[in-house]
């Protein structure tokens, strides 16, 4: 191979090279994100006390993507927004259930899960019917309690 045609081939390799780098970094990246998900829960200082929020309405929107839907049994939300997102648009979340006060929050990260929280709604006859029960003072309580720990012994050696 002459000089030249070395040259030629050379020059003609790093073009082609160039044109797939630039192809694969310029290139926009194709579907985006489609889907939000999440679960409602009840709000509770005791994690053992946090129940599942079936039947609210759940709704997301992020500029022209908009998705709405309700929460199953397991208080869990799946939303498919169209169109789709951009990795670092932030969306704004709102929950409704007729037991519970509204939650709504807005610049979230989409690609999350998404834990949300309800407060419940208290009524009037509620908190009365607490004011009018009197208070029981309890004294000489004992507890019981078993603890249980696994241990190998070894008995013998070969």
């Amino acid at each position: 191979m002459t000089p030249a045609r070395a040259i030629a081939f050379g020059g003609g390799l790093a073009i082609v090279a160039a044109a797939i780098i630039l192809l694969l970094v310029e290139w926009p990246q194709p579907g985006g994100l489609r889907i939000v998900t999440g679960a409602v829960l009840t709000a509770d200082t005791n994690p053992q006390r946090q129940r599942a929020v079936a039947e609210a309405r759940v709704s997301v929107s992020a500029g022209a993507s908009a998705a709405a839907g309700v929460t199953d049994e397991a208080g869990l939300f799946r939303l498919t927004l169209d169109p789709p997102l951009l990795p670092d648009q932030p969306i704004s979340l709102k929950v409704e259930h007729a037991d519970f006060h509204p939650f709504e929050a807005g610049n979230l990260i989409a690609n999350q899960l998404h834990l949300v929280r309800l407060r419940p709604v208290t009524s009037a006859a509620d908190v009365t019917a607490d004011a009018d029960t009197p208070q029981v003072t309890i004294a000489t309580v004992r507890v019981r309690y078993t603890y249980k720990s696994e241990s190998t012994v070894e008995i013998a050696s070969a």
